[in-house]
């Protein structure tokens, strides 16, 4: 068994439409070493270098203002990245540095997402491996 976040875009699950460097797979947490992985899986990014892109694909169904949350697998040798929705950057710069590997969620702010496909951009900001999770959309109350 392993945990579940119910209405989370998995990572493993996103279209990778480009990546300017490295290659991005799906891994499996337990043969990974990391058990707590969202539906046992993720998408892991390796051989990016400093400057590389990966562009990943998903659908919002219905348009929405959330909070996005991203969750990312942490570890040495992990480098800072920049999020980008849509081709616009959000939020400062992600570090994925830790002592030990495991995973981290992170704001990346509330955004106005309309009904179509969007498009996520990590652009690393140092060589290592970057691995998504999952993407969370918590809607936000709009005032009437």
């Amino acid at each position: 068994d392993f945990p579940l976040v119910l209405g989370a875009t998995e990572g493993e699950s996103m279209t990778v439409v480009r990546a300017t460097g490295g290659k991005a797979v799906a891994i499996q947490g337990e043969v990974a070493g990391l058990p707590d992985l969202n539906a046992g899986a993720a998408l892991l990014w390796q051989g990016a270098e400093a400057g590389n892109m990966l562009i990943l694909g998903f659908p919002i169904s219905l348009a929405t203002k959330a909070e996005i949350r991203a969750r990312f697998l942490i570890g040495p040798g992990s480098p800072q990245v920049q999020v980008y929705l849509d081709g616009r950057p959000i939020g400062e710069p992600v570090s994925l540095a830790a002592p030990k590997l495991g995973t981290q969620s992170f704001s990346l702010g509330i955004h106005e997402l309309s009904a179509r496909d969007h498009r996520l951009t990590l652009k690393a900001e140092g060589a290592g491996p970057v691995g998504l999770d999952y993407l969370e959309f918590a809607p936000v109350a709009t005032a009437e």
